[in-house]
């Protein structure tokens, strides 16, 4: 799993459990479970604390305010710098996560003035027939 997917799904866990929104996660959360994303929030906020204020502070404001997108990208930033530095860290929150995936897709579909449908495809390797 990459580093930008690990950390996708630590903040989407940490949102998770914070907001309570998890109809906005429910990929993660419901892969994950309750047990799962209280165990990635544990050991963000652990790790965090070991991190100093500046990374306390940020989590709390997260805490305060998860949708606010300031705050999530404040502690994704963070999280990325120490999943990277910290090699313990980021694998004891893969082997929470395991191997759940994030849906990065984009899918767009627009009718053009004669009701004809207009598909957009992005990617390589992609083939229309």
């Amino acid at each position: 799993m990459d580093l930008s997917s690990l950390t996708d799904l630590a903040l989407s866990a940490l949102v998770a459990a914070q907001s309570g929104a998890t109809a906005a996660i429910t990929d993660v959360a419901t892969k994950l479970g309750k047990a799962g994303v209280e165990k990635v929030c544990a050991l963000v906020k652990d790790r965090f604390a070991k991190d100093g204020e500046g990374a306390t502070k940020a989590l709390a404001t997260l805490e305060n305010n998860p949708t606010d997108a300031v705050a999530q990208k404040a502690v994704r930033r963070r999280l990325e710098g120490l999943l990277d530095e910290d090699r313990d860290f980021a694998a004891d929150i893969k082997a929470v996560i395991g191997t759940v995936s994030i849906d990065k897709s984009q899918h767009q579909t627009a009718t053009a003035g004669d009701n004809s449908t207009v598909i957009q495809i992005q990617g390589s390797g992609k083939t229309v027939g």
